[in-house]
């Protein structure tokens, strides 16, 4: 029988707005720049240059794997790599906001990281995958690595049955090589690496691997934001990049 999520002791002393991204509704400088400061810290520029890194391998993978449905099962010692590398990057940036979040929390889990999903909301990032377009038309879920999270009521303790695929398929291959034919896939390559773009993005926001870096500026009583050209995200775009609604 599942058991009622009982969440550590809240830290205080952070906001929800210092822990993840959310959006500035009232223009105010002050928390305008912190958001830019959180975007351009070493921390931020540490997980932009891994995630680039991650991403890099996979767009270089489709030169020799078309991302078709039929390929999506083509396995290799690539694929591995790159899951073992997004799984783990997914981890970092979990762990980060956790840790702002909690206090007293012992040992964290997948499970905690799944928990996050009360305050982040993987599943309403709304974005755009030009190179995927017909491939995830034809496999409705590849798009949606935390599909899984569809049956969690947050409200009672995650489960095995709400773990994504592609973590099961981290710690498969993480600790077997013998794994490697069945778990180290393209279909699960690009799921992993889209569920480190999803906890970026809700951590960090807009302006880091995608979307406009916006710097605040005074002019006179006013504040104003400056767009700054970053390196862009080359699968995924989001709607804000868009100025529009995609499904």
């Amino acid at each position: 029988m599942a058991e009622l999520i009982s969440l550590p002791v809240r830290n205080e002393s952070l906001s929800d707005n210092d822990c993840f991204y959310i959006e500035s509704v009232n223009n105010n400088f002050n928390e305008l720049q912190k958001l830019y400061e959180r975007k351009i810290s070493q921390e931020a520029n540490n997980i932009r240059l891994q995630y680039f890194s991650i991403e890099k391998e996979l767009i270089n993978s489709f030169k020799y794997v078309n991302p078709i449905t039929s390929n999506l099962s083509t396995s290799s010692v690539k694929f591995a790599s790159i899951i073992r590398e997004s799984s783990n990057l997914f981890e970092q940036v979990s762990r980060i906001i956790y840790e702002k979040l909690f206090k007293d929390y012992g040992r964290i889990n997948i499970f905690n990281y799944l928990t996050l999903d009360i305050f982040l909301r993987f599943n309403d990032l709304k974005f755009h995958c030009p190179s995927l377009t017909i491939v995830s038309s034809e496999n409705p879920n590849l798009l949606r690595p935390f599909c899984s999270m569809d049956s969690w009521n947050n409200q009672m303790k995650p489960e095995l049955v709400n773990v994504p695929n592609w973590w099961i398929a981290y710690n498969k291959i993480k600790h077997s090589p013998n794994a490697l034919a069945n778990y180290s896939t393209l279909k699960i390559s690009i799921q992993s690496i889209l569920a480190v773009y999803i906890v970026i993005n809700k951590y960090l926001g807009p302006g880091v691997i995608s979307g406009s870096l916006l710097k605040p500026e005074r002019n006179g009583n006013e504040t104003i934001q400056r767009e700054i050209t970053i390196e862009q995200s080359k699968l995924f775009i989001d709607t804000l990049t868009l100025m529009g609604y995609v499904a």
